[in-house]
């Protein structure tokens, strides 16, 4: 009866109005206007009505078609299901019907069986940022093929541990019988950890730790794994294996190949900064680009055993001598495109572009080296920008404080926007942050300045650099230099860590 309430009483207050006007048009606009008043009372009534019942019988309604799906989002896990639901799409109908009634039956199955996986975060040392059990479960059904055995077969055991319970449905899915007896394969804990990848780690990092996983959960070792760009021996995988499992596999791998040619983990931290280096451990399937990542890689391995062969060559030169040599190597794949090529030189003479030689570590030392790299970056300062390239930045905006024990002195922290800013950035500080060009254009990076300035007479007096800031998209403050790439003071510390504090960045 209370469904139609709206109707009657927008009746009642039109009806003189209907009879007066004899008009056939004018009674099916109010028919019309009635109709609408009533499906938007219903629906806030029927919304209202859901939200208040327990989400399990709401969940088995909408699995079994008794109600819209979409009443699910009232709620916010069900909102993640919506969402996915709905962003189900294959191109073939039949086949997007299937995978959207596996969908509805996987997710009924769990809300009978094992209720407490849909509602609440996740919790525990595996726990994700913002996430909810919902994210888990449907990160498991993207990973249908890989299933091993049906979501109908799973016994969940009798217990309200929602960490037991998500355990026990990934080792049913996916983890095969031991030999010759019902029982699960007997899986290592930080494989584990590799399947719960937190998103913070990038796209390529979760590909590389879900083929781990799968490598794992079918008996094998880390070395077997024919798609990984990098290939382990015995005693680098059994360093892989000994890391603390809150690191990144990527990080252990590199890790592990530089503490087993003798190098510190201070060391191993500084490659790790370097994204070209850490990005060419992948996961690949196609053997071209897979040996074109292994040869970068064993380049790098001979760069890691330079440092680790010279002590003198401290940990905190790894990133200016890195990004030398990546600059070399580029820049002498761009001329070994036009090898062989007959162009004319500054005389006008026809002259044949020369074969360039790989770069190699062979026959180097320190001194020669760092010498290459000062020559670099006195290159870098001398060069102007030509291009002017401009970029959209990272929208923080600048930070003033006032300097302790100088008067009308402040600090200041603002973001380079432009090449002809890194250009003269590069020159006065006399280092290579001019070659972050094209990263900060793309967006990877963020280049800060920190400077000291005098106020006099409502403007600004002396000026002095201070240190160069490099932040990624993350909000993490990944390289911090100061002049001519010496590490910052104490009182510039205190200064960083306020400025990260007010902007809540991160400093590893």
């Amino acid at each position: 009866m209370v469904f139609f309430i709206p109707r009657l009483v927008l009746l009642m207050c039109t009806t003189k109005h209907a009879t007066s006007q004899k008009n056939f048009q004018d009674q099916i606009d109010l028919a019309r206007a009635c109709a609408k008043v009533e499906t938007e009372f219903l629906w806030d009534f029927k919304r209202k009505w859901y939200a208040c019942r327990l989400p399990q019988e709401v969940v088995s309604d909408a699995c079994r078609g008794r109600i819209s799906f979409r009443f699910l989002s009232v709620r916010g896990w069900g909102k993640k299901l919506c969402k996915y639901f709905f962003r189900i799409y294959v191109h073939d109908k039949d086949q997007e019907a299937e995978k959207r009634k596996r969908f509805l039956e996987f997710v009924n199955y769990i809300n009978v069986n094992a209720h407490g996986l849909l509602l609440g975060r996740l919790g525990g040392s595996n726990a994700h940022s913002n996430g909810l059990w919902v994210d888990a479960l449907i990160r498991i059904f993207t990973c249908e093929e890989r299933w091993i055995r049906s979501i109908d077969q799973w016994n969940p055991p009798r217990t309200k541990n929602k960490e037991v319970l998500y355990r026990n449905l990934i080792n049913h899915l996916f983890l095969p019988y031991q030999k010759n007896r019902r029982e699960y394969y007997h899986l290592a804990e930080y494989a584990y950890c590799y399947w719960d990848a937190p998103r913070e780690r990038g796209y390529w990092g979760r590909k590389v730790e879900k083929a781990m996983f799968f490598q794992l959960a079918q008996g094998n070792n880390l070395r077997s794994l024919s798609d990984l760009s990098v290939k382990l021996t015995r005693k680098q995988e059994r360093l892989v294996l000994s890391t603390p499992t809150p690191v990144p596999l990527q990080t252990a791998i590199i890790e592990a190949c530089i503490r087993d040619l003798g190098g510190s983990r201070e060391l191993a931290d500084e490659f790790n900064k370097i994204w070209y280096v850490r990005n060419l451990v992948g996961v690949e399937k196609t053997a071209e680009k897979r040996e074109a990542d292994r040869t970068k890689f064993s380049f790098w391995l001979s760069v890691m055993h330079f440092f680790v062969r010279y002590p003198e060559l401290v940990p905190d030169q790894v990133r200016e001598v890195c990004d030398y040599i990546n600059h070399v190597q580029c820049e002498n794949a761009a001329r070994r495109a036009d090898a062989g090529r007959v162009v004319p030189d500054r005389e006008q003479e026809p002259v044949r572009v020369p074969h360039l030689a790989d770069f190699t570590m062979k026959g180097r030392s320190p001194r020669a080296l760092m010498r290459q790299v000062e020559r670099w970056h006195e290159e870098l300062g001398r060069k102007r920008d030509d291009k002017k390239i401009t970029f959209a930045g990272s929208k923080l905006p600048s930070f003033w404080m006032p300097v302790e024990e100088k008067q009308d002195w402040f600090w200041r922290i603002y973001e380079l926007l432009s090449s002809e800013d890194l250009a003269i950035e590069s020159q006065k500080m006399k280092h290579c942050v001019y070659s972050y060009a094209n990263a900060a254009a793309c967006g990877k990076s963020h280049i800060f300045t920190l400077e000291a300035y005098l106020i006099a007479d409502d403007d600004w007096g002396e000026v002095i650099k201070h240190l160069t800031i490099e932040v990624n998209p993350k909000k993490e403050i990944v390289q911090i230099r100061g002049k001519a790439n010496v590490r910052a003071s104490k009182e510039e510390k205190v200064v960083l860590k306020e400025w990260a504090r007010c902007l809540n960045l991160t400093i590893p």
